[in-house]
């Protein structure tokens, strides 16, 4: 009996120890997938992949999954404060998941030796442990792509060395703004919460926030061998081809077009007051949502540990204070104050509108309509109170 119970703990150890030795058969490859229809999917995402036929693993390891069940999830999503973590799943799982989906995605199987292989396989183990799984998500800075890159780093050293930048002289914004030409609101969103910090030219390592970055820099390094330096991927090719996601938005309800129609009301509203017309609700509603608005980019800058929302120029026309004008407004009552803080208020919005692509922060062409709109109803309202 004590030779049966030594012959199964030792073929278990010895089970154990084949899943954490890989083979010389084994590869480790990075997949990046392409962009989905949602906004969480907008970018792409990265993962490993972990393949050893002899020891049947075919696992992928990504960084970019949250746990729903969180308690006070929402606010520590708004917060900045909400914990990401390494997973693992089966690579069928992940297959069945994507074609579910219908995002394509490809595989880049790295040159590595089998000492290396063997590093960055016991670091994702490693970094799966309970203790470690968890990090504090940042979307330019540490996400799903950003954290494949440094365990490469990491586990290459001075053996790998990356290729010239894919892109140069373009700013984070910018990045973001090829990936969302045919999502417009999406864009006019980001835009208005990011602030100034993300319009500095992003380096070659930066620019691996975004998976299809990180593919083409993976694509474009080398890892020192036996033979001297060789290209660190060597095989690239596409796993499966999905269809079209992504739908451009109707010129109609674009936010351009939605912002010009708005000027146009804005204009015959003042033509209207100009007249005589008492009529104030529009007013009230223009600087309520423009206060809100405010509100809410404070809050992103002041409130929570998010690092894109700093130095957010866009609080100089969505002012928090514009709500303090709406109830001025409301109570129609001539106070100097009120005509004053509309001058300087559409003092501001003419100054964006004639000095906005000389200044610090990227505005959209799309901004442009809603500048005009506060300079007409500051200038005018100070004229009409």
């Amino acid at each position: 009996m004590r030779q049966l119970s030594f012959t199964l703990l030792f073929a278990l150890a010895l089970c154990s120890l084949q899943g954490q030795t890989l083979s010389p058969s084994a590869t480790i490859s990075l997949i990046t997938a392409a962009p989905g229809a949602e906004l969480y999917s907008a970018f792409g995402h990265s993962a490993i992949r972990v393949r050893d036929p002899l020891h049947r693993i075919d696992s992928v390891w990504n960084y970019g999954t949250f746990d729903f069940n969180t308690p006070g999830f929402y606010l520590k999503f708004m917060q900045g404060k909400l914990n990401y973590m390494i997973d693992k799943d089966p690579w069928g799982n992940f297959e069945y998941v994507y074609h579910y989906l219908g995002r394509s995605y490809e595989e880049q199987v790295l040159n590595l030796n089998q000492h290396q292989k063997q590093q960055i396989y016991d670091f994702l183990r490693e970094n799966y442990r309970p203790a470690n799984r968890y990090y504090l998500y940042d979307f330019f800075f540490d996400n799903c792509a950003t954290r494949l890159r440094d365990v490469v780093e990491l586990e290459l050293g001075d053996s790998l060395r990356w290729g010239p930048p894919t892109r140069s002289g373009a700013s984070f914004r910018d990045y973001l703004h090829e990936y969302l030409t045919e999502k417009a609101w999406i864009s006019f969103g980001i835009d208005l919460a990011l602030g100034a910090v993300v319009d500095r030219e992003a380096d070659v390592r930066e620019q691996m926030f975004l998976p299809d970055y990180l593919a083409a820099a993976f694509g474009g390094a080398e890892v020192l061998t036996a033979a001297g330096w060789q290209p660190l991927v060597e095989n690239r090719q596409k796993l499966y081809e999905g269809p079209d996601l992504v739908k451009p938005t109707p010129w109609l309800v674009h936010p351009l077009s939605i912002g010009l129609v708005l000027l146009l009301a804005m204009g015959w509203y003042t033509w209207r007051r100009w007249k005589g017309s008492r009529l104030v609700w529009p007013d009230v509603l223009f600087w309520s949502v423009l206060g809100l608005t405010g509100v809410v980019g404070a809050l992103l800058w002041f409130a929570t540990d998010h690092t894109a929302p700093a130095q957010n120029w866009n609080l100089l026309w969505i002012q928090p204070l514009h709500l303090v004008a709406a109830f001025g407004l409301v109570r129609k009552q001539r106070r100097s104050w009120l005509r004053w803080y509309l001058l300087i208020a559409g003092g501001i919005g003419l100054v964006l509108l004639l000095a906005g692509p000389w200044l610090p922060q990227a505005f959209p062409l799309s901004f442009y309509p809603w500048f005009a709109m506060v300079a007409l109803r500051g200038l005018a309202g100070y004229k009409e109170w």
